[in-house]
């Protein structure tokens, strides 16, 4: 995300060129990386659900995501558990236990490790 960019804008202009290959035909992988919202939750296989009857057999959803992990974590593992797969798309979610009081984390380095993944 560019300093002049606001998230809306990211999110739209990603999110357009995302649908946009789906809708030329264009296969998409996206990854869900995250902490076991990700890992054990239901939106990851509701998404690749909706994916395949929109768009059959050219969008694979790949849930990445581990439980009690911050984004800490995060960082030290993206190169394996995102890069690695060649997304196309990537969901990521790890503020929840940034949050969580055992890590310690200040919401500035939380911002600052979600940026670095962005």
């Amino acid at each position: 995300m560019g300093k002049d960019e606001s998230l809306e804008d990211v999110m739209n202009n990603k999110a357009c060129r995302f649908i946009r290959k789906l809708k030329s035909g264009r296969p998409q992988t996206i990854v869900a990386y995250g902490t076991s919202l990700t890992a054990g939750a239901s939106w990851v296989g509701a998404l690749q659900g909706a994916l395949i009857a929109k768009y059959p057999k050219l969008a694979k959803v790949i849930n990445s995501g581990e439980g009690e992990k911050c984004s800490i974590w995060g960082l030290q593992n993206l190169n394996e558990r995102v890069i690695a797969k060649m997304p196309d798309a990537v969901f990521i979610e790890f503020s929840i236990n940034d949050a969580h009081l055992p890590y310690k984390m200040t919401l500035d380095d939380s911002k600052n490790n979600l940026n670095k993944m962005a």
